[in-house]
């Protein structure tokens, strides 16, 4: 009788990595100042069209039409700024102001984006 006994070394570990769960970032995009209305009434936030970036650090990692000022994103959990150009109006304005946001798994993160109008 032959008896073989045999140690074979375990199949090296594969790291599978799950998907991340993502958040949800929803927004306003808004245009603000401009001209006062007759009757000395200050302008009205009025939202608008706009093309709206996600930036992590430097590296734009998501882009969104806003569609009559507003915007949604699913976005993996973590700190981003928001950046926005808008299109309505008849030309193009980049805003100023960036907002951040911070975004968890299985949530919803809302911010506005507010381009002020000389």
């Amino acid at each position: 009788m032959l008896i073989v006994a045999g140690c074979a070394q375990p199949a090296p570990f594969t790291n599978v990595s799950s998907p991340v769960p993502h958040g949800t970032l929803t927004g306003t995009l808004l245009r603000e100042g401009g001209a006062v209305s007759p009757g000395g009434g200050g302008p009205k936030a009025v939202p608008v069209d706009g093309t709206v970036s996600v930036a992590s650090g430097s590296t734009v990692v998501a882009t969104a039409r806003a569609s009559k000022g507003r915007f949604t994103l699913g976005l993996p959990p973590g700190t981003y700024t928001v950046t926005a150009v808008t299109t309505g109006g008849g030309s193009a304005l980049h805003c100023s102001a960036a907002s951040s946001a911070r975004v968890v798994s299985y949530a919803t993160t809302s911010t506005e984006i507010d381009c002020i109008v000389p």
